[in-house]
């Protein structure tokens, strides 16, 4: 009997470690923001990175920060602290925030808030759909030619033989 339990308790854990690493891979990679109430940004992109049980994200506007996964009302969240970057960001330069965020039916939904040095709290919220890295385009040959650019001067050589 104490082995059975002993059992249980070692897949419960084993289960739940295996859930979260499910979860971090969830948000891993590059998302591009859709909207946001702090106005349109076609170019703004976050990537997020995982490092051990935790992830860091990275905006391409100038912040940063360290979230943790969770599981919050049947949904992947992520949760954490970030600051901007000085000079980035107009006004929010050089400030603290916290951040949450949850995935939601293939969208990363955001929210941000940022205490102001005058007592005023500012809330962000954006929208984000992932989007395909830049690595991820077909590598180049040994000439630097992409696929399909080696049989083409191949070809092209032949013709002017």
């Amino acid at each position: 009997m104490r082995k059975a339990v002993i059992a249980l308790v070692l897949g419960l854990a084993f289960q739940t470690t295996g859930t979260a690493q499910a979860q971090i891979l969830d948000f891993v990679g590059h998302w591009r923001q859709v909207s946001s109430n702090a106005g349109d940004c076609a170019r703004c992109s976050l990537d997020f990175h995982a490092s051990g049980g935790e992830l860091s994200v990275k905006a391409n506007n100038g912040w940063s920060g360290e979230v943790a996964v969770l599981f919050k009302q049947r949904v992947a969240a992520a949760t954490g602290n970030g600051a901007w970057q000085e000079g980035a960001g107009g006004s929010y330069g050089g400030l603290a925030f916290s951040v949450e965020f949850q995935l939601v039916d293939e969208r990363l939904h955001m929210q941000m808030t940022v205490p102001r040095p005058s007592g005023r709290v500012s809330r962000i919220e954006a929208v984000y759909e992932r989007s395909p890295l830049i690595s991820s385009r077909p590598s180049k040959g040994a000439g630097g030619e992409l696929p399909g650019q080696v049989q083409s001067r191949s070809a092209a050589n032949r013709r002017s033989a």
